[in-house]
């Protein structure tokens, strides 16, 4: 099953940045992370930080799997999440908003630490870091009132959040403005620049193109065998490989969604004010509208769960092809543009997504001392830091006091 297909973006200017070797023996570690994607390197981090020595597996290129098909956003807030908010309490909402809100404060820690690396220094603009705003938007009239009641209820307790009925970029009719509430990225380049800094630590190994088959416990140890048929002994794992967990997971909790993204070429009339903005529209939750820091405009949406014949390549690249024009339309009908802008990418990906809304970080049933940091949804990276800050200290045995919320078989 193909985790992406289609014309990539954030790897396409640079390629594989650096490469690892395939693991030749047996290892013993303390934290083994099963994983090389962004949520591997963010939860890595904080274990070497922590002193952990750790091992580091993915089964193909680091990066190369569903870090590619993200949008690069993140969002500090879960509010306007319709899952979230129909399966949570208002007490536990504000939790998953100060939660969010300090992950993004610990990604840009991380980002400013490893920058000061000469040899990630290199990359730091293309990693088209930007701290922004989060705009949550409709084009329908009928929800004006509905927003408007969401803005004073909000405005309450958030003194500098804005009230819209019209905007210079984004065609609406209402929407709300939390100001430095969301970011983008190049979720690749940030996944590859982690790695480069923590391959330099005593502490930490990484290796590529080694798949684990076989995950099992045995007395205090975990041992894990890879497809080469070497052994690696670990008091800890930590599972951050996205869909290929599903098989520790009880699936009846889990839905399988297709993504698909459009990037334009540059858009070099825009103001570079009005692109200091994530826009999401609530009437199409999974719908999201961005711009690069070169002023490509990059759109997300038409969320589809993942059936049988998609796994047809023949009948999905049709498919794919009428979500991408669909979602041309989409683009020129939401956001002034220029009539003759030219679409540069076209991809898809699949992402994991729960039924409240809220990822997965635990340790799984039956398997002790194997552990789950399972981002969801398209604020995945957010809540990938969120997992990887509250798994820190596994080795140590501390409880997390509001780890309860991601927990498997959680009661909300």
């Amino acid at each position: 099953m193909n985790v992406t297909h289609g014309n990539m973006f954030w790897n396409e200017k640079v390629g594989i940045i650096n490469k690892y070797p395939y693991l030749s023996k047996d290892k013993r570690c303390e934290v083994l992370i099963i994983g090389g994607g962004i949520s591997g390197a963010l939860t890595a981090f904080m274990q070497a930080k922590q002193g952990a020595n750790v091992i580091v597996v993915d089964k193909n290129v680091i990066g190369y799997g569903s870090t590619l098909q993200t949008d690069g956003t993140l969002e500090t807030r879960v509010d306007f999440n319709s899952k979230i908010g129909k399966n949570i309490d208002k007490k536990n909402i504000d939790k998953c908003n100060n939660l969010c809100k300090q992950a993004l404060e610990d990604i840009i820690k991380i980002i400013e630490e490893i920058c000061q690396d000469e040899d990630c220094n290199k990359y730091v603009e293309l990693l088209q870091f930007r701290n922004i705003d989060l705009m949550y938007f409709s084009e329908r009239i009928t929800n004006k009132i509905g927003m408007y009641k969401q803005f004073e209820k909000l405005g309450r307790d958030e003194k500098d959040i804005e009230y819209l009925e019209q905007d210079p970029l984004i065609n609406l009719k209402t929407g709300i403005i939390f100001p430095k509430c969301a970011a983008v990225l190049n979720p690749y380049v940030l996944t590859q620049l982690i790695y480069i800094y923590l391959n330099k630590m005593d502490n930490v190994e990484i290796y590529e193109n080694t798949n684990i088959t076989n995950i099992s416990i045995k007395e205090e140890l975990v041992e894990c065998i890879t497809n080469n048929r070497f052994k690696i002994y670990s008091n800890n794992v930590i599972l951050t490989n996205g869909i290929h967990m599903l098989k520790y997971l009880k699936e009846d909790n889990i839905i399988l969604n297709k993504t698909f993204t459009i990037i334009t070429e540059t858009i070099k009339e825009l103001n570079d004010e009005i692109l200091q903005v994530v826009a999401k529209d609530i009437s199409f939750p999974n719908t999201t509208i961005t711009f690069t820091k070169d002023k490509r405009l990059v759109i997300c949406g038409e969320d589809t769960k993942q059936n049988e014949k998609m796994l047809n390549d023949t009948y999905f690249i049709t498919f794919a092809n009428g979500k991408y024009k669909k979602m041309y339309m989409t683009l020129k009908r939401l956001v002034n543009i220029p009539d003759n802008i030219k679409i540069t990418n076209c991809f898809s990906g699949m992402y994991l997504e729960t039924k409240d809304g809220l990822p997965i970080i635990d340790e799984l049933d039956n398997m002790p001392n194997i552990y789950c940091n399972l981002g969801v949804g398209k604020n995945g990276i957010i809540y990938s830091m969120i997992g990887a800050k509250m798994l820190k200290d596994i080795s140590k045995q501390y409880n997390v006091k509001d780890m309860y919320l991601f927990r498997e078989n959680r009661q909300n």
